[in-house]
């Protein structure tokens, strides 16, 4: 994205468009720049920018067309508003049925076939192991992944990918802490985030509320895997594990991860 364009922008995550609407514009510097995203920091949150950015309460979706100019100074990112954009909601979190567990889970298993490269077949096999050690308790399963925070490759290493999925598929019930002191800057912005908030990853969240019959699931589930590289295809993963460890279908999941990591997978 050329810092010297002027950008529009149609839509903007629901807590960051509050703020706007209520100054008329906001300066945010520019934290780090990857192949799909722009990341500016408000007030200690990240916030996504790009045509389709990693949707959170702070993102800014850009267009051809939209009320709010998008401009960089320097190393800083201005949005003015003209008039009101749309809002990037958080679902919320519902108590309903987790019945739609099988649709996700042969999306999960289609999808995750994908993953070809050595290192993400690997972290595969990191997730089968502490899934199955963990089995029945997800904070055993949090426990046991403080090793693994930062393995893989990328601005947002595999496993934690995997790992910001499967807390938000477990909701506000699952008391997490993690030490990220061991992965990327950027990882360890957005997991950070998912501790506090586990509807800050939009779409992941909305997997998770569509398994329980709030949505379709398949759309929503093609968009978080679509997400930058393997990156989407892990944290679907991530809440597809979740909902299954939520439902007690050990062997459903375990098959899962086998099908994908258990063995290697020639190219």
């Amino acid at each position: 994205m050329p810092r010297n364009m002027a950008y529009k922008a149609s839509s903007l995550g629901e807590d960051l468009l509050w703020e706007l609407m209520r100054r008329g514009s906001l300066a945010m510097e520019v934290a780090e720049r990857t192949k799909d995203n722009v990341y500016a920091v408000f007030h200690g949150h990240l916030v996504p920018v790009a045509q389709e950015p990693l949707l959170t309460p702070f993102s800014v979706s850009l267009s051809s067309q939209g009320p709010v100019e998008v401009s960089f100074e320097g190393n800083f990112m201005i949005l003015t508003a003209h008039a009101q954009p749309l809002s990037i909601g958080r679902p919320g979190e519902s108590p309903g049925e987790i019945k739609g567990w099988p649709e996700l889970v042969k999306l999960a298993s289609v999808l995750g076939s994908l993953l070809r490269g050595d290192l993400d077949l690997h972290v595969s096999r990191l997730a089968l192991k502490l899934l199955e050690e963990g089995w029945p308790d997800p904070e055993a399963v949090i426990e046991g992944a403080q090793r693994y925070v930062g393995a893989g490759a990328g601005s947002t290493p595999s496993f934690d990918d995997f790992l910001a999925g499967y807390i938000t598929g477990w909701g506000r019930s699952l008391q997490a802490r993690l030490d990220l002191s061991n992965t990327t800057h950027l990882s360890r912005a957005i997991l950070s985030e998912v501790l506090a908030d586990r509807d800050y990853l939009v779409e992941v969240a909305r997997v998770r509320e569509c398994a329980k019959g709030r949505g379709d699931l398949l759309h929503h589930s093609l968009r978080v895997a679509s997400m930058g590289g393997s990156s989407g295809i892990f944290m679907l993963l991530g809440v597809t594990s979740a909902l299954l460890q939520r439902v007690g279908e050990k062997d459903v999941l375990l098959k899962l991860w086998r099908s994908i990591g258990g063995t290697h997978r020639s190219p």
